[in-house]
């Protein structure tokens, strides 16, 4: 696939070692996922909000179309979701029916927050 091969890519031409760990990990997910048939296309999402203040809709916006510009201009596709496409994400995040796919190990860690 095109995404594999740009990260064998990148892979031949760095020399930082968690780059190239990760690199390898990513290319053996992506692998397997090709290999089985499963079509997989990894989705992030942000989530941009203030506390409520009138005109706070406009400066929302403004932020959230300044993000897209930003991350389009490092090519890298980004739009802004419609309420209904908000509301599937919700149901996607917050079905119980909902199994993801990718790798499911993970560590044992205690998240620790400083307030400042």
């Amino acid at each position: 696939s095109p995404l594999i091969n740009e990260y064998t890519e990148i892979l031949s031409n760095t020399n930082d070692q968690k780059q190239k760990e990760l690199l390898r990990h990513e290319i053996m997910v992506m692998s397997n996922y090709a290999l089985s048939g499963e079509v997989v296309e990894r989705q992030f999402y942000i989530m941009l909000w203030e506390k409520f203040e009138f005109g706070i809709e406009q400066e929302l916006a403004k932020r959230a179309h300044e993000m897209v510009s930003k991350f389009e201009n490092s090519n890298i596709r980004c739009e802004i979701l419609k309420q209904q496409e908000i509301a599937r994400l919700c149901n996607l995040i917050n079905n119980p029916a909902y199994v993801y796919i990718e790798d499911q190990s993970f560590e044992l860690t205690i998240p620790i927050l400083n307030q400042d």
